[in-house]
């Protein structure tokens, strides 16, 4: 085989394996773009402030979790988590898928105490004010 088949060969390879990866990233980003189309049309967004019960005076924080069902079930999904104290409130925009009706925030204190408020996200939009402080 002469050098000239060898270099033809090479560039041949090349060139259909750069259409390969260029055609599969195509699909790549159609199948995202479309993905986040679904999820925009099934969930709305609710801005959740969670103001934490501070039996510690404001000496320590407290980890909050939002989750998709009830945490103490193993099919429970942490939709966001973050921490907040007395001082210092814990806030985030949660997005909510339209096939769930209620989400549940959890407190956890530093001795590991753990809180749980349910909230019905059907009627709701905008501000959700989560209020632990008030037991």
């Amino acid at each position: 085989m002469n050098t000239i088949q060898k270099i033809t060969k090479f560039v041949a390879i090349i060139t259909i394996a750069i259409i390969a990866v260029s055609c599969n990233n195509d699909i790549n980003s159609i199948d995202d773009n479309a993905l986040k189309g679904q999820e925009s049309l099934n969930s709305k967004t609710v801005n959740l402030t969670v103001l934490v019960n501070d039996t510690f005076e404001g000496k320590f924080l407290y980890k909050i979790e939002i989750f998709d069902s009830n945490p103490a079930e193993s099919t429970a999904v942490l939709l966001k988590s973050g921490v907040g104290s007395r001082d210092l409130f814990f806030t985030s925009n949660v997005s909510v898928s339209e096939f769930h009706k209620t989400i549940y925030v959890r407190q956890t204190d530093p001795a590991k105490n753990q809180l749980v408020k349910t909230i019905d996200v059907t009627t709701l939009t905008g501000n959700i004010k989560v209020d632990f402080s008030k037991q």
